[in-house]
């Protein structure tokens, strides 16, 4: 299941402040799994990359 950037970005900082659906669950479990994380809650931002400089400038995404 490929999980873009923006999603993971977007489902993590939904997972903070909301209910998330068991799809997005489910999405954030498999994006956990991928980056060698047990549980969802020890997700951070450095988990995710971006190769979009305008991403990586205005927020803490590293550029790849």
């Amino acid at each position: 299941m490929f999980l873009s950037c923006l999603k993971a970005t977007e489902l993590m900082e939904k997972k903070l402040h909301f209910e998330v659906s068991f799809k997005e669950k489910l999405q954030l479990k498999v994006f956990a799994r991928t980056n060698a994380v047990n549980d969802v809650h020890k997700l951070s931002v450095s988990d995710v990359v971006t190769d979009s400089t305008a991403v990586a400038d205005f927020t803490d995404i590293q550029h790849i």
